[in-house]
């Protein structure tokens, strides 16, 4: 009986955990005097990036990216293509720097990336990846702690504007708002649930170990700090308006959006990057996405990577032109949305003959919704 009621508290426990190891993350990369952005070097359209001949290796000698250079001009729009394991996510991991190279250079800006004061180069950038969690607080707070030290500081609006319009250009207005605390729901339980808990559980059992009456207390006196339960789609979209919050806030240099809407469906998805580019005015803009075949058209140069390096390079039009690797991944994923297209024509056509045969029979339907959605992903 025991053990079943402490499921959720050791759940709750872990997730604790979770936010604590992230905010008490020690960097090992160190850090550079330069602040970022500079003056005198740093473009107001956005961030520019140059590898020279860069190469990384795990620890245990996996190789990631072997000699890669390019260079992205500030204000670009610039998307990286590959098959799982090629170094997309590798070669994304450093910019911010969680990561350094193992050989090679990284310029920003024109100058060694090393050189730049980590805080301040991380505040020019907004990252929104796949790897992404949300933490046990409540949907204000985890969008406010993405504002860091400048929390204070929201550029000309009042907090609840802004947190409002990154959950709506982040897709995640209405599921926020059809929860009874709307952004002052929690994720999941936070410190202050567990925390009267683990003073019961010392008095109830002595041992430091959750008593009944602990769980018992925990569940009558915080019965809405239980789990918000969320699709991958919802969890993908609070995410995104998260990093919206900080893209809205101003500042940013360079977005890198790595595969942050694989589990949305298509129409929240082309909706985020379609807002994205809409707000990209000051910023370089990197994208990651299996399907980026809405995106090329928006986009200034396209890296194709196959097992760490660099294979083909350039505009979608010169790229379709060679006919090699990029050009057979987006043929593929054009004959897949036109096989998609043609099931969801199917579909509209059953509907419709469908609907008018019951209307003919005087029966009332629901199918004019269902029917809108369809056309509505074409």
């Amino acid at each position: 009986m025991l053990l079943h009621q402490s499921s959720s508290f050791v759940a709750l426990l872990q997730k604790a955990m979770l936010c604590y190891r992230d905010l008490h993350i020690t960097s090992t990369v160190a850090t550079g005097n330069c602040l970022y952005p500079d003056s005198r070097k740093s473009s107001s359209e956005g961030m520019s990036v140059s590898f020279r001949s860069v190469s990384f290796i795990y620890p245990g000698d996996k190789q990631a990216l072997d000699n890669v250079s390019f260079d992205i001009s500030p204000g670009q729009v610039v998307i990286i293509v590959g098959v799982n394991g090629s170094g997309k996510s590798s070669l994304l991991n450093l910019l911010p720097r969680l990561r350094d190279p193992t050989a090679g250079e990284i310029l920003i800006d024109g100058r060694p990336i090393q050189d730049y004061d980590l805080e301040s180069l991380r505040s020019s950038i907004t990252i929104l990846s796949q790897e992404d969690v949300l933490y046990p607080l409540s949907y204000r707070d985890n969008f406010l702690m993405t504002l860091g030290n400048s929390v204070s500081l929201i550029h000309g609006k009042r907090p609840m504007e802004m947190l409002e319009q990154a959950a709506t250009m982040g897709g995640s207005s209405g599921i926020i708002h059809k929860q009874k605390g709307g952004f002052d729901s929690l994720y999941t339980p936070n410190n202050e649930a567990f925390e009267r808990s683990f003073h019961v559980s010392v008095s109830g059992c002595g041992h430091k170990f959750p008593s009944t009456a602990a769980i018992q207390l925990q569940e009558q006196e915080h019965p809405l700090r239980k789990p918000t339960k969320l699709s991958g789609g919802e969890n993908q979209r609070v995410l995104a308006s998260r990093a919206c919050m900080k893209l809205l806030n101003g500042g940013i240099k360079l977005l890198i959006a790595d595969e942050a809407t694989s589990a949305m469906d298509p129409i929240a998805e082309r909706a985020l990057l379609n807002g994205f580019l809409d707000h990209g005015e000051g910023m370089t803009m990197i994208f990651v996405a299996h399907r980026f075949r809405h995106l090329v058209k928006h986009a200034d140069q396209i890296l194709c990577l196959k097992e760490g390096k660099i294979i083909e390079h350039g505009t979608h039009t010169k790229l379709m032109a060679i006919g090699g690797e990029y050009a057979k991944m987006y043929n593929a994923q054009a004959q897949a949305y036109e096989a998609e297209g043609r099931r969801r024509a199917w579909h509209i056509r059953v509907l419709t003959r469908w609907g008018a045969a019951l209307r003919g029979r005087g029966t009332k339907i629901l199918t004019l919704n269902v029917k809108k959605d369809l056309i509505k992903q074409q």
